[in-house]
């Protein structure tokens, strides 16, 4: 599948460089074809960033909820924590997961409308999907907290978008020390 090759390959680069540092000539020859060859499956440059961020939304939602579904049987307070260590890790080695973080917080200007109306919403439904999960984590392990589900939902992803942010600027210690600050903050503040 051609089209898959080539957004494949410029998932790379949207991952790694900015959007305006590679070109589709570049993208043809590492899939190797001609540039007019790309016109085929694809309208511009442009229509290549939506296909990857569309795969890359849907690749990474579903990395993220299997981190999740993966780690049903340890308690909650530990999968949480263990989700920033995980998220290190994942996002050096998952291109999708990497692109994300990018295109978050620096989004091609041109297409900052666009990727940030669907960055929102995947941010939105992972809020959904952690509600859930932490629903049924009280339930599971009769825990009780002061604040509702919803909100330690939305709390987490908070801390974890500020911590995201050391990641993309910082180097691991300096995340790694960031993460065991805030984490007993926020887990004594949710009881």
């Amino acid at each position: 599948m051609t089209s898959n090759k080539i957004r494949d390959v410029a998932l790379h680069y949207l991952a790694n460089y900015d959007y305006d540092s590679f070109s589709l000539n570049q993208i043809a020859n590492d899939v190797g074809i001609r540039k007019a060859s790309i016109y085929a499956h694809y309208k511009s440059k442009e229509d290549i960033f939506y296909a990857v961020l569309m795969h890359s939304i849907k690749s990474g939602k579903h990395t993220i909820v299997c981190f999740f579904h993966d780690h049903h049987q340890e308690p909650l307070e530990k999968t949480i924590k263990s989700f920033f260590y995980w998220f290190l890790i994942e996002s050096k080695k998952n291109e999708e997961l990497k692109f994300l973080l990018r295109i978050m917080y620096f989004p091609p200007s041109n297409l900052k409308n666009y990727s940030s109306k669907y960055t929102g919403t995947l941010l939105i439904e992972l809020e959904r999907l952690l509600k859930r999960y932490i629903r049924e984590k009280i339930q599971k392990e009769k825990l009780e907290f002061s604040q509702h589900e919803g909100e330690i939902a939305l709390s987490f992803i908070t801390i974890a978008e500020g911590c995201l942010i050391e990641l993309y600027f910082a180097d691991k210690p300096r995340y790694e020390q960031r993460v065991e600050v805030i984490f007993p903050i926020f887990w004594k503040g949710i009881q």
